[in-house]
């Protein structure tokens, strides 16, 4: 099951990556990736996880959000009669979790919840956000060397990472994120997992405003 689910998202992060390229007209001629860039290992590969997404400490402040996220959840089931302790101890909830559990928060085997239960085995929904930085690091960098292929140069390594993140070992952008950068993309990422229509929406325009503003940042390096 896992891994027809990884397949499945490779593959539409390959249309996603192909449609980046078809707005450029790069799909009339071949588009090569530099010597040794992340881009070319596979997205649920060790050294992927290793050097995009966030860093260990951003990972904990996310799960920390997430852990939040449910204690509001269960303010609101109580009718806010917890007085609000619900979000506190659920935000230290998450970031415990996130603390006892970083080497999983930072490989991709321990990517989707699994529940038993009797002779029923569920596995999903994603519960890691480290997969959301990842696909978004990844497209950004491809767009980066595309914007670099279609301006005439050829040397992405050095130039092609300018802007990206310099957060420890990070290769990607994200991990360069402002605080506050980072919460749109935890907020989307939540309001997915809770399925809730309207904070779907607000969260994606959200999100979308941002990628639009770094998109222009990487353009203009160019």
């Amino acid at each position: 099951m896992q891994e027809r689910f990884q397949a499945h998202v490779a593959g539409l992060e390959q249309e996603a990556h192909a449609a980046i390229r078809r707005l450029f007209k790069h799909n009339i001629f071949n588009l090569e990736l530099p010597p040794q860039s992340i881009l070319a290992e596979d997205l649920f590969s060790e050294r992927t996880w290793e050097f995009l997404g966030l860093g260990r400490t951003q990972l904990i402040v996310a799960g920390a959000l997430g852990g939040a996220a449910l204690g509001v959840g269960l303010d609101a089931a109580t009718i806010g009669a917890s007085f609000g302790a619900a979000s506190v101890i659920g935000g230290i909830i998450g970031a415990g979790a996130a603390a006892l559990k970083a080497d999983d928060l930072l490989s991709g085997a321990r990517l989707l919840g699994m529940q038993l239960g009797g002779e029923q085995l569920r596995l999903g929904p994603v519960n890691n956000i480290q997969l959301l930085y990842i696909l978004l690091d990844r497209a950004l960098l491809f767009y980066a060397h595309v914007i670099n292929w279609a301006h005439g140069r050829r040397d992405y390594d050095s130039a092609g990472r300018q802007g990206a993140a310099s957060h420890g070992s990070k290769e990607g952008y994200t991990a360069s994120w402002s605080r506050e950068e980072r919460r749109v993309g935890e907020g989307f990422f939540t309001a997915l997992r809770q399925g809730k229509e309207l904070e779907i929406e607000e969260s994606t325009a959200a999100l979308h405003r941002l990628l639009l503003a770094q998109f222009e940042r990487i353009a203009t390096q160019y």
